[in-house]
């Protein structure tokens, strides 16, 4: 073979070689690049499910949180109507065997042992939120049957308490007679107005420490309302 035509064929065998050796990086930067995409589809998809799964559990939450917020009337409801019925089951036990060693002071208020913690800490709270409160408690029977007089009601013993001037149980009926109501006043005075801040603290918080109000007076707070 003539020298000439042998340089040609070594240059082409080189650029061939050459050509090779391209193609073969290009594949293999393309292969590694194909693997590295697949890693971060396979990171991506697994990220989406991550996210689809934490959306779901959002939305389940706010589902959740909305049928507990729609129901909350339904429960505070029949939460409420327990709570009555208790306490009316407390009057209903305590009547028949109070005597005065029922009762206790709390801030120099005569009440019945079983609502003087509460109301301890519910005369504190209010004094803490700047509301000073104090009152009447326990009445003994001849104290109703004389207040019912001052009052003038119409008759002691059968007139309803709405026809006295000022309303005033029947004697033998009054919560203030178990030491269970309290005639609540606010810097020394009966509170009578219910836009005060005195009156507007406790509907807000009174039913916390179980205390409802009577809704013809304003001062009047006991454990049934009555």
């Amino acid at each position: 073979m003539p020298c000439g035509s042998t340089d040609r064929a070594d240059r082409d065998l080189a650029a061939a070689t050459a050509a090779v050796r391209a193609r073969a990086l290009t594949v293999g930067r393309a292969a590694a690049a194909l693997t590295a995409a697949r890693r971060a589809s396979g990171t991506a998809t697994k990220q989406v499910a991550a996210r689809t799964a934490a959306y779901q559990a959002a939305v389940n939450a706010v589902g959740y949180a909305q049928r507990m917020i729609a129901a909350l009337p339904a429960l505070e409801s029949t939460e409420a109507a327990q709570a009555t019925a208790i306490s009316q089951q407390v009057v209903t036990q305590a009547r028949p065997r109070f005597t005065i060693t029922d009762t206790t002071q709390v801030y120099g208020i005569t009440v019945n042992k079983i609502v003087a913690y509460p109301f301890r800490r519910m005369i504190d709270d209010a004094a803490r939120a700047g509301i000073q409160l104090s009152g009447g408690g326990f009445r003994t029977k001849g104290q109703q049957i004389a207040l019912r007089t001052a009052n003038g009601c119409p008759d002691v013993w059968t007139a309803p308490a709405s026809s006295c001037r000022v309303p005033t149980a029947i004697p033998g009926r009054s919560l203030h007679e178990l030491g269970l109501a309290i005639d609540i006043t606010a810097g020394r005075k009966t509170i009578t107005d219910r836009t005060s801040a005195a009156y507007r603290w406790l509907a807000r918080n009174a039913g916390k420490y179980g205390f409802v109000n009577l809704p013809s007076e304003p001062w009047h707070w006991s454990i049934t309302g009555g």
